[in-house]
């Protein structure tokens, strides 16, 4: 057809191709990449590339994708990857299934998630929320269990002000026991 095609020493580089009115940029070569460069302050530096050994897009290492301007950003340097924005950070899952929504750590015995609010005084600053089901928080079989409010001095609420609270199985009790209201056995 009409596709521009790059040689280099009579060897197929690249296509340029039309199809159905799309632009399509392939490079000929297997496990090749297509490479983006800009310059920056008189130096060509690398962006991004389609990996084609990999099958993926690869941006170089502290590049970012931005997101309606520079405000939302992705960007990784290797190591770590950062999700960024000066609003609302959202992830949403249309798919009725368990596991709807996943966040994993895979990475050995010494990983942790951390969920932090670092500026947040109110009193929901970091909320675990249901609309309509239950909320379900397990351990694994070890000696570390759940903790619940482990700095001094900080008030933990279980319950709602008229509703129950069970303990399903047996209750320590390590510092003073308070009980306002009626105790029935």
């Amino acid at each position: 057809g009409n596709d521009l095609i790059f040689k280099d020493a009579g060897t197929d580089i690249a296509h340029f191709t039309a199809s159905s009115s799309n632009l399509i940029i392939s490079a000929s070569v297997s496990d090749k990449d297509v490479i983006f460069k800009a310059s920056t302050g008189g130096s060509s530096l690398e962006i991004g590339r389609i990996d084609g050994s990999a099958s993926s897009l690869l941006m170089g290492s502290s590049r970012k994708i931005e997101f309606g301007g520079t405000a939302s950003s992705i960007s990784g340097n290797g190591t770590d990857v950062d999700l960024t924005s000066t609003g609302n950070v959202n992830v949403t899952s249309t798919v009725n299934e368990a596991n709807a929504v996943l966040i994993k750590a895979n990475g050995g015995t010494s990983e942790t998630i951390n969920l932090r609010s670092f500026l947040g005084t109110g009193a929901t600053s970091v909320q675990l929320r249901s609309d309509s089901g239950g909320i379900t928080i397990t351990a694994g079989a070890t000696a570390h269990g759940i903790v619940l409010g482990n700095i001094s001095g900080v008030p933990v609420s279980i319950g709602h002000t008229t509703s129950e609270t069970t303990v399903n199985d047996n209750l320590t009790v390590t510092g003073d026991l308070t009980v306002n209201g009626t105790t029935t056995t």
